[in-house]
């Protein structure tokens, strides 16, 4: 009796034909579109409509690390599971907030599938396709300026140990600060991140909507002269600028500018009164995602009723309004700001502060050119379903902190059937070198531990070699933590 031919777990051939097939359509609808057939970076860039990924091709994938994993020079290593997932993507958690144009700012996990207009590492505005990887392990990220406290970092990343990032500076292994711009995806503490630019466009209506917004005050009615010829129905409104503000003669600057005039009225003691008119919502927030209409409504809100310092490029904006600061906290970064600090303070009935008062929304946003997240601290977050933009020319976006980040980098485009008849073999050695990545990344995190066992006299008592790599280095964290716990006493 023949011995039975046993089948492979990725079949090479319907893996090359899956292939050929999503390249031939990726190929004939940019053809149809541009009017000429795409190059390699063509093909891996997104544009509405484009042939999505088949699940087909995203199982072999999968098929193909796990199996890796199994071979006799990976499966004893305890972080097996990081490596697979090293192999295939590396993604953020579902709670993740972009900002995007279509939906506002927006949980990643409520658009996989559907195209977005997202903010890129060069400040523009570029399409991006969302997808859901599955569940994998994910760690908490804490970013801020170096003399803030950890307990009051503000931004937070949940994201996946090997994810993207685009770094301006990191330690080297003497301890000595490298100035250099580089795509990581192995974060640490210390790190800092680059930042994209802003081009600084206002939408000059949306400036007045901030100022009228922060310190001015909407009727019902106006009276024109006669005091029986009275209009209902529509906002009309009015600023006062008053002596002392620090901004003031800005504020009167740019509404002189709008082509208002000011007058002086008994009642303001000789502060400039700005009468607008007729202006629709006044008082309400913007409901735009146009994002020079965004930054203008922030700079005239601020310049309005926000905290004037002598760092120029630090706004800071309080509200008892809880809405307005979750509008802020949200919408900053389409004006290229980082949400560094948000403080409440709690107001009592009878304290003094105001007559059955609401707790106060302070609200610190800073400028890229004068501000560089650094990483604070790395925690163990747990496991959940993660997700990704595919943003192809850059492989870059913003989230809704401020903070800068990169997408999943896929290989599928870089095949080409006309040099290779083996697609088995060549994402093989792709996710094997991921692997190899991932080993040489857990080596010197072993040789970190190392020397804090040396240098506490605990080498003595410990033999340490390359072995315990792969199966105890948990022994090791134990006596680091007590280390760090002594030593903090």
């Amino acid at each position: 009796m023949p011995k039975k031919k046993t089948e492979h777990y990725v079949n090479n051939k319907e893996l090359l034909e899956a292939l050929i097939v999503y390249r031939s359509k990726v190929e004939a609808d940019f053809l149809k579109r541009n009017e000429r057939n795409p190059t390699k970076a063509d093909r891996a860039k997104h544009w509405e409509g484009k042939p999505p990924i088949p699940n087909y091709l995203g199982e072999c994938f999968l098929k193909i690390a796990t199996h890796l994993s199994y071979k006799p020079n990976f499966v004893n290593y305890m972080f097996r599971e990081d490596m697979i997932s090293d192999g295939i993507e590396n993604c953020l958690h579902r709670s993740t907030l972009i900002p995007t144009i279509e939906y506002g700012s927006v949980e990643i996990q409520h658009i996989v599938g559907k195209e977005v207009t997202v903010r890129c590492i060069d400040g523009k505005w570029r399409k991006a396709s969302v997808k859901s990887y599955g569940s994998q392990m994910l760690y908490e990220y804490g970013f801020s300026s170096f003399n803030v406290p950890v307990k009051d970092v503000t931004q937070k990343v949940i994201a996946t140990e090997n994810h993207r990032w685009f770094i301006s500076s990191r330690r080297n292994s003497n301890r000595c600060l490298e100035y250099k711009d580089q795509v990581v995806t192995d974060l640490r503490i210390g790190d800092c991140l680059q930042n994209a630019p802003i081009e600084n466009n206002y939408d000059k209506s949306a400036v007045l909507h901030g100022l009228l917004y922060g310190d001015g005050s909407g009727h019902k009615s106006v009276v024109y002269g006669d005091p029986l010829v009275v209009a209902q129905g529509n906002k009309y409104a009015r600023i006062r600028v008053c002596k002392q503000d620090a901004v003031k003669d800005e504020i009167i600057d740019l509404l002189t500018e709008f082509g208002y005039e000011p007058t002086y009225p008994k009642h303001a003691s000789g502060d400039p009164c700005f009468y607008i008119g007729k202006y629709p919502l006044v008082k309400d927030l913007p409901f735009t995602t146009d994002p020079e209409y965004i930054a203008g409504f922030i700079y005239g809100w601020w310049l309005a009723d926000g905290y004037k310092t002598t760092v120029t490029n630090r706004l800071q904006i309080s509200t008892s309004n809880s809405d307005a600061a979750e509008w802020l906290m949200l919408h900053a970064s389409y004006a290229g700001y980082h949400v560094i600090s948000h403080r409440i303070i709690e107001r009592k009935d009878g304290d003094g502060s105001y007559a059955n008062g609401k707790n106060l929304n302070v609200i610190t946003l800073a400028k890229p050119e004068e501000y560089e997240p650094k990483v604070r601290y790395i925690k163990e977050y747990g496991e959940d379903e993660v997700f990704c933009l595919e943003e192809p020319e850059t492989n870059s976006f913003v989230l809704a902190n401020g903070l800068l980040t990169g997408n999943c980098v896929q290989y599928i485009h870089n095949f080409d059937p006309e040099r290779s008849q083996n697609p088995f073999a060549y994402f093989t050695q792709i996710i094997h070198y991921a692997f190899l990545r991932r080993i040489q990344k857990e080596k010197k995190q072993l040789e970190i531990k190392t020397k804090i066992i040396e240098r506490t006299g605990f080498d003595e008592v410990m033999v340490i070699d390359d072995s315990l790599l792969s199966g105890h280095s948990s022994e090791y964290n134990s006596i680091k933590d007590a280390i760090q716990y002594r030593s903090s006493k």
